[in-house]
């Protein structure tokens, strides 16, 4: 009786090594929620698209930092331009 229990779970466990590897059936392909943001040499920071078109990657504790750092560095650099002019 011991025997047959055991090779019952071996059983289950054998079964759900398979499903848990995928192997019984393709997986959907991953889909990547992260966004390359397209910044210009020249951020209009006057243009209201700047801002309204932005679009970051969703990250655990909301954007992606480094994203957003980025877009206000190319805005403060066109800021720091076009008064210098």
């Amino acid at each position: 009786m011991m025997f047959l229990i055991a090779m019952i779970a071996v059983a289950v466990l054998g079964v759900a090594a398979v499903v848990a590897t995928g192997s019984l059936d393709r997986m959907q392909p991953v889909v990547r929620d992260h966004v390359e943001p397209v910044l210009d040499d020249a951020v209009d920071i006057s243009d209201p698209r700047t801002w309204t078109q932005a679009r970051f990657s969703v990250r655990l504790r909301g954007y992606d930092m480094q994203e957003v750092d980025a877009l206000l560095a190319a805005c403060a650099a066109s800021h720091v331009e076009r008064d210098t002019e």
